[in-house]
């Protein structure tokens, strides 16, 4: 495959986390009490990390309703400020938080998700399980084939425009909707951290919501990932039924786009009768 792999590598732009991330973020709230234990990468980092769950909190927490949270966390998923910020925290990334981001909790550790909102309990089990899978395909992929899991930049790491990929010509619109869908997540877990760091959940309902939007948004990744080749995803998590045909979809995208070049490239596309059947328009 030529066209949709090499240029729809799904990188969202979130952090990768779970209940690793979430620890280490804990872990630095702490340091930030003794100033002098960070580094200045440390204190940049955390500054951002701040920033952005403060943002996002704000945001997704004084929404009037369930249409209107998931409204704000569009944009949220849109603003190309928050995805500035999102590479400026990838970019980074101490080294611990990098190691405890990779981790599950153990068998005998509470998952620091639920502890934070043990009122959402079972939708937290499921993206920390989604979490755990991501992570574990992606530590089996070949060091070459790495960034082809929704864990690192973004659709479109060299431009400034998060949403640039849904004017690229080359990513089949189903894609482009998944693309979107885990952009979700990292607003998500961003409000997620605020929670941590505040210790005070938002309302039930707005933490149901969160919990349910982030669940989605990582199992877009899921779905995207377990239809690449090579690497694993369990059946159970995402059945074959709801895995892409990838190579389907980019010979109907090439087929589309040498129709619609056959069409522009015709002479008679250009036909002023086409344009105009009537005449020349009036403008008094």
């Amino acid at each position: 495959m030529d066209g949709v792999l090499p240029t729809t590598a799904l990188r969202a732009p979130m952090v990768p986390g779970g209940a690793g991330f979430v620890r280490a973020i804990g872990e630095f709230v702490r340091r930030r009490l003794i100033p002098t234990r960070l580094s200045e990468q440390e204190r940049f980092f955390l500054d951002k990390v701040e920033l952005a769950a403060k943002w996002c909190s704000t945001r997704l927490w004084t929404a009037a309703d369930r249409g209107q949270f998931e409204a704000r966390l569009d944009e949220l998923a849109a603003d190309p400020n928050l995805y500035h910020v999102s590479r400026e925290i990838q970019a980074n990334l101490p080294e611990d938080v990098a190691e405890l981001a990779l981790t599950g909790p153990t068998q005998t550790e509470e998952s620091a998700l639920v502890k934070a909102l043990p009122g959402q309990s079972a939708g937290l089990q499921r993206v920390e399980s989604l979490t755990i899978t991501l992570l574990d395909a992606l530590r089996k992929l070949p060091a070459t084939e790495g960034d082809g899991l929704p864990l690192g930049e973004g659709p479109s790491a060299q431009d400034d425009d998060p949403l640039a990929f849904l004017v690229d010509p080359g990513i089949p619109p189903q894609l482009a909707q998944l693309f979107f869908q885990s952009m979700r997540a990292g607003p998500c877990q961003y409000a997620f951290i605020q929670i941590c760091i505040d210790k005070e959940p938002p309302e039930p309902w707005v933490a149901h919501a969160l919990v349910e939007c982030w669940e989605a948004a990582l199992y877009a990744c899921a779905r995207y990932s377990a239809s690449l080749p090579g690497i694993r995803i369990p059946d159970e998590v995402v059945p074959q039924s709801d895995r892409l045909d990838l190579e389907a979809l980019e010979k109907k995208t090439t087929r589309f786009r040498a129709s619609l070049k056959s069409i522009t490239d015709d002479p008679a596309s250009n036909d002023r009768s086409l344009i105009a059947p009537f005449g020349d328009p009036i403008l008094d």
